[in-house]
């Protein structure tokens, strides 16, 4: 590296770091009081995960469409992170929705989920149209298959 590029990188570097230091860190915004929407939801959820209403407000977020609320609740899910129960087939739906609105991570994701369910329980998975809910974040450990009435 000749004198001058050696110059140049360390002006260069020099700026940067005065520019950095001159940019306060800003945390996550915080939901306006009376902020309504997944996107408000999401914001509750990540300012304050510990919180026992976190998880209402994750579900509520990932049910109204917000993706990475639904890759989220997904993970969960899949790993069987509190509050929740290891649950592969809610995963399976969760990670379908957040790859239907876009999130190429989710696809992988699915894929390994999808590796570890019996294959009959996929095809019934894969079947189904109606959109998730709230109430497809309940807590507990529940099958796939609806339990018939008696």
């Amino acid at each position: 590296m000749t004198a001058v590029a050696r110059i140049v990188c360390a002006a260069v570097g020099l700026l940067l770091i005065a520019a950095c230091a001159q940019e306060p860190e800003t945390p996550a915004p915080e939901p306006a009081a009376n902020a309504s929407g997944a996107d408000a939801d999401f914001a509750r959820f990540m300012n304050d995960p510990t919180n026992p209403k976190s998880w209402r407000w994750l579900c509520r977020a990932a049910a109204g469409g917000h993706t990475a609320a639904q890759f989220t609740v997904a993970v969960r899910y899949r790993d069987g992170l509190p509050p929740v129960a290891q649950n592969l087939p809610r995963a399976f739906l969760w990670f379908m929705a957040a790859q239907k609105s876009g999130l190429t991570a989710a696809v992988l994701a699915r894929e390994g989920v999808e590796k570890r369910l019996p294959e009959d329980e996929v095809e019934i998975l894969r079947k189904r149209s109606d959109p998730l809910t709230e109430a497809d974040c309940r807590l507990g450990k529940i099958s796939s298959k609806k339990k018939r009435a008696q």
